[in-house]
């Protein structure tokens, strides 16, 4: 399953961070924007251990 994450700006100048995953079966996107949830968090950190 590949993991990117997005950095959006908001409309108060604040960053907002989006997680897609994609995933592998059916090449659909999903897109989790809150970072309490499981696969969210799952997907950062994934992402950060690849750095």
């Amino acid at each position: 399953m590949e993991y990117y994450v997005l950095t959006v700006k908001v409309a108060t100048g604040a960053n907002k961070y989006l997680v897609v995953l994609q995933d592998d079966t059916t090449g659909g996107l999903v897109v989790y924007d809150k970072w309490d949830d499981e696969v969210g968090a799952l997907a950062m950190a994934e992402y950060l251990n690849r750095g």
